[in-house]
């Protein structure tokens, strides 16, 4: 017997071994629904102090990082005074994006968290 039949002995003597496995034994999967109730509790929302980085897609001079106000407020270089506290970062991204829509055909905009200062929306109470 060649070396290439041993082989294909073997590797067929493997599989009719594990086809002979009862399968029926393995235990039932089961479903659980989500421990979290509500998403929603636990965003952040930006507070004063907190550094942002604001992205302009296809626009990186309009892009940059960015300081909270005191007052809650932040200014960039198209646009001045827009209120940031108290919104989540994708809330301020749509907020930015309305406002450049002056200026930029479709802009789209990502704010991300650099450093942050403020509490969740769930601490607030």
């Amino acid at each position: 017997m060649s070396i290439r039949n041993l082989i294909l002995v073997g590797l067929l003597s493997l599989v009719a071994a594990c086809s002979n496995s009862d399968l029926t034994d393995l235990p039932t999967s089961t479903a659980r629904g989500s421990q979290t109730t509500d998403v929603d509790e636990y965003r952040y929302l930006i507070g004063p102090g907190d550094s942002l980085e604001i992205f302009v897609w296809g626009n990186p001079e309009i892009s940059g990082s960015f300081i909270v106000r005191p007052d809650g407020m932040i200014t960039t270089r198209l646009v001045e005074d827009i209120k940031a506290s108290g919104k989540t970062p994708t809330e301020l991204a749509r907020t930015f994006e309305q406002h450049l829509r002056e200026y930029i055909r479709e802009p789209i905009v990502s704010v991300m968290l650099e450093r942050f200062i403020g509490l969740t929306k769930s601490r607030f109470g």
